[in-house]
């Protein structure tokens, strides 16, 4: 299953037109400074392994300012972080204990999901995520042009060897560390305002298949080309649009 959009005038006006409505929220901001602005952000292997928890927990959990995810992911120190994990007989159960008290959807098969990723990670992943890291160091150290989508799917599909990071959240997982510019997660609110504003319809069941997912994005990369936009920012003003729901 292919999808694709035919982009018109009226679609880059919209786009246009959120940006510029946004353009003085603090999401736009910060985006801004995490993946667009020099220097790049410095990312250690503690940052590495929170953003792979955000990513996990979540997923089909409402995560804006306020809500308990919020919370948790701000604590420091971090509840889960490596630090502490590394010095545990048992780090399967307290990681469970930890999930559970959020009282979160999915919170067993996100403590599942951590554990096998701290495991793999231990036994040796670390070598491809820090590789993968550094690679993608290397656009990010640079102005942003088009090409570097390229590097940038190639790390989202292949961090996918993780639990729980689909093509959505492999994305989420990279842009949340501030390396990535040109491909997004695309969450309900993506989706809700493609529908609303420019009538593109896609179905998000099929966004699990990797193929589909590259092909949607493809379209929207092309979208965000014509309006001028770097597909990140465009990703922070919806968000921005949509932070109250």
């Amino acid at each position: 299953m292919k999808w694709h959009a035919e982009i018109e005038r009226v679609d880059i006006n919209a786009v246009q037109d959120l940006i510029e409505k946004q353009s003085s929220h603090s999401l736009m901001a910060d985006r801004d400074m995490r993946n667009v602005q020099q220097p790049p952000p410095s990312i250690t292997e503690e940052d590495m392994w929170h953003s792979m928890i955000m990513c996990l927990i979540t997923t089909q959990n409402p995560s804006g300012a306020g809500s308990a995810i919020e919370s948790f992911l701000s604590k420091r120190p971090f509840p889960l972080s490596l630090k502490i994990l590394k010095k545990l007989q048992d780090p399967d159960l307290y990681v469970e204990n930890e999930l559970s008290e959020l009282r979160i959807r999915r919170w067993k098969t996100s403590s599942g999901f951590a554990h096998e990723n701290f495991q793999k990670l231990e036994q040796g992943s670390w070598k491809q995520l820090i590789r993968l890291r550094q690679e993608l160091m290397i656009p990010r150290s640079k102005s942003a042009t088009h090409e570097h989508h390229v590097l940038e799917r190639k790390a989202a599909q292949e961090v996918q060897v993780f639990k729980g990071l689909g093509p959505k959240q492999s994305r989420n997982f990279w842009q949340n560390l501030g390396l990535t510019r040109y491909e997004i997660p695309l969450d309900s609110r993506v989706l809700r305002w493609l529908s609303k504003m420019l009538g593109f319809n896609i179905p998000s069941s099929c966004l699990s298949n990797e193929r589909f997912y590259s092909d949607v994005m493809d379209n929207i990369r092309n979208l965000c080309l014509e309006a001028e936009v770097l597909p990140c920012i465009f990703d922070a003003a919806i968000f921005s649009f949509y932070e109250a729901d």
